[in-house]
């Protein structure tokens, strides 16, 4: 009997049969050999060992999916060399070698996309703003994943960039009225934690009270990119009889954390619009109850202005392409100024000029204010706040 085990002879070739067939050739390049009785030995050779350190240095600069593993640097060195000798000359030589995580990776993952400080990148704290809305995370595989409807799907390869990743972009189709849907999933145990470190929750999201990061809570890009994911964006039809009243703005915002509404309140009234009486209503569904507040137009048209514009007027990147589109229309609205914000000589030359014969309806064309409103202000009434 032949107890050479290390002998090149014996050394599979192949995977495993499949069926009681013959054996499988699909694995043949990534097999693993089989431990050989030398193993723990360091090649005689010094030749042996630089070649090792000079495969192990490029190794460290290729992608996850490129990367070779000990046992396959081991191969392609010979000369005795086996995978814990590899192991150990790398160690020694401080050159860092292929994970268990980047061993089972399928498709490319910058792991240190949130390394970055997210208070001084842009780019960081909106991700993070995006995630922490739309975003899930799944602690038992380092899940990370958001899904979006089918027309957002640029803004998910606009992730996977950010990612750095070349997973696919999937489209489904949700038995709802036949409705298309997007995700991005990407898997990585490193990505899991450095987001908890942030501040974002792992597992489920409903009913938990994390805040904001403290240096994130007055940032324009991280909220931007959580309006992106849980706010809304909207114009409304002109719905008064007068035809003075011009279609009007409309933001609203729902999240299941009381902490997020209660900085993104505070980022309203500190940043938005100062002295606004912004408060969130709390609306009960089968999970529970979860907060939405509805802005006023006058405060919709600065947020559009804050979130989605520079003091320059160009536009932030990155944004959800759809809601940019409607705050560039909404930031331009020069909307009428209630009657408690009219100057008084404002309010008493409008006076003037209705005791003198001006209607009620060409001073709410000129002003853009509802007949009720008019009326208000021209007899003094006190009109219901808004």
């Amino acid at each position: 009997m032949n107890n050479n085990r290390s002998n090149p002879a014996h050394l599979p070739v192949a995977g495993p049969a499949i069926d009681g067939g013959l054996p499988s050739t699909h694995h043949r390049e990534r097999a693993r050999p089989m431990r050989s009785c030398t193993t723990g030995m360091l090649p005689a050779s010094s030749d042996a060992v630089g070649e090792i350190e000079r495969l192990g240095r490029e190794n460290a600069t290729l992608p996850p999916t490129l990367k070779l593993a000990a046992w396959a640097i081991a191969e392609r060195v010979g000369s005795g060399a086996t995978e814990s000798s590899v192991r150990r000359i790398l160690r020694q030589a401080g050159i860092p070698m292929m994970t268990q995580s980047e061993r089972a990776r399928r498709y490319l993952l910058n792991e240190c996309a949130f390394d970055p400080d997210p208070i001084g990148n842009q780019e960081c704290a909106y991700w993070l703003g995006f995630l922490m809305a739309d975003g899930y995370v799944r602690a038992e595989t380092g899940l990370v994943t958001v899904g979006l409807q089918e027309a957002d799907a640029p803004h998910l390869k606009l992730l996977r960039q950010f990612f750095g990743t070349d997973a696919p972009v999937k489209i489904y189709r949700s038995n709802y009225k036949d409705r298309r849907w997007c995700r991005l999933q990407v898997f990585s145990r490193r990505l899991m934690i450095r987001l908890g470190e942030l501040g974002m929750p792992i597992g489920s999201k409903h009913g938990v009270a994390v805040p904001p990061p403290p240096g994130l809570r007055s940032s324009v890009h991280f909220w931007r990119g959580f309006f992106d994911g849980d706010g809304g964006l909207s114009i409304r039809p002109n719905a008064s009889t007068s035809r003075a009243r011009p279609d009007l703005p409309k933001a609203t915002m729902t999240t299941a954390s009381p902490a997020m509404m209660e900085s993104f309140v505070d980022f309203i009234v500190r940043a938005v619009n100062p002295g606004s009486r912004t408060k969130a209503q709390v609306y009960k569904g089968r999970r529970g109850g979860h907060l939405s507040i509805n802005l006023g137009s006058h405060t919709t048209v600065q947020l559009a202005r804050v979130l989605y514009f520079g003091p320059d007027g160009k536009p932030y990147a990155p944004a959800l392409l759809r809601k940019l589109r409607i705050a560039a229309s909404v930031k331009d609205m020069e909307l009428a100024a209630s009657a408690r914000k009219l100057p008084p000589a404002t309010v008493a030359e409008m006076r003037r000029r209705h005791s003198e014969g001006a209607s009620r309806r060409d001073l709410c064309v000129e002003t853009g204010m509802s007949r009720s409103r008019m009326s208000d202000l021209l007899y003094g009434r006190s009109y219901r706040k808004a």
